[in-house]
C-alpha cells in the first residue's frame, strides 16, 4: 500500500512538471494524460502547473499515530509546518488522512503500529541508560518548544562519556513513549509529541 501512494505521488509530480523539449517530456505527456482519464472529476493537467500538495503517506501514517487518529489535530500539524497552507491542501490532507488512518487501524503490520502510552511505565532505569535518560529529560525542559533540527545535535552528543551508542540507548526512550524497542524516528516522535505530553512519560525511567 505504502509504495502504490509513493508511486501514485511520484506519478503526480512527473505530470506537473513543465516539457523542457527532452526526452522526458514523452514520459511526461502519458502520466498527464493517464491521471486525467482516470481522475473520478473532468480535470486537466497543463505543464507547469503547481499541483495541489499532500503529505506522503508514510510520514502522514506515523504524525496521525501520535495524535491518535485525530485528523484535525494533524492537520494543524502540517499547517504549522508550512507543508499545507491553502484550503485545497486541507481537503486533500483531510481525504488521505482519512484513507491513511483506515489502513492503519485495519489492514497495517504490527511493526508499523505503535500508541503513545496512555500511563507511564513503573519501573524506573538504572546506570548508564538512566544518566543518558536523565540528559535528554534535562533538554527538553531547558526548551520546551525545541525543533527537530534543533533536537537532532543534542540527541548526537546524548551518550558522550559512556559505554552507550545512541541505537543502544533509543530502545529505552521508545518503550517509555510507546511500549516498543523502535518506532519512528525519535526526534520527530518527541517534537511532534511535544515536551508537555512527552516529558511525564520520560520523567518515569528517573523515578
Amino acid at each position: 500500500m505504502i509504495k502504490l501512494y509513493e508511486d501514485y505521488d511520484r506519478a503526480v509530480a512527473q505530470a506537473h512538471e513543465p516539457d523542457d523539449g527532452s526526452r522526458k517530456d514523452k514520459k511526461r505527456q502519458i502520466v498527464r494524460r493517464t491521471l486525467e482519464l482516470a481522475s473520478v472529476l473532468p480535470r486537466r493537467i497543463m505543464p507547469g502547473d503547481a499541483p495541489v500538495r499532500v503529505p506522503a503517506f508514510r510520514p502522514l501514517s506515523m504524525i496521525l499515530q501520535i495524535y491518535d487518529g485525530d485528523i484535525e489535530r494533524t492537520l494543524s500539524h502540517y499547517v504549522s509546518t508550512g507543508e499545507v497552507e491553502n484550503e485545497a491542501e486541507r481537503a486533500r490532507l483531510r481525504e488521505r488522512a482519512r484513507c491513511v488512518w483506515a489502513w492503519i487501524e485495519r489492514y497495517a503490520p504490527e511493526e508499523l503500529r505503535y500508541r503513545i502510552r496512555d500511563t507511564p511505565r513503573a519501573e524506573p532505569l538504572s546506570g548508564e541508560p538512566r544518566e543518558v535518560l536523565a540528559r535528554l529529560v534535562a533538554v527538553l525542559e531547558a526548551t520546551p518548544g525545541i525543533s527537530e533540527q534543533e533536537l537532532i545535535p543534542h540527541l548526537k552528543t546524548l551518550c558522550e562519556g559512556t559505554t552507550l551508542v545512541p541505537q543502544e540507548f533509543y530502545p529505552y526512550a521508545y518503550d517509555l513513549l510507546i511500549a516498543r524497542p523502535k518506532g519512528p524516528k525519535l526526534t520527530t516522535l518527541l517534537t511532534t509529541m511535544g515536551s508537555e505530553r512527552a516529558l511525564p512519560l520520560l520523567r518515569a525511567g528517573l523515578a
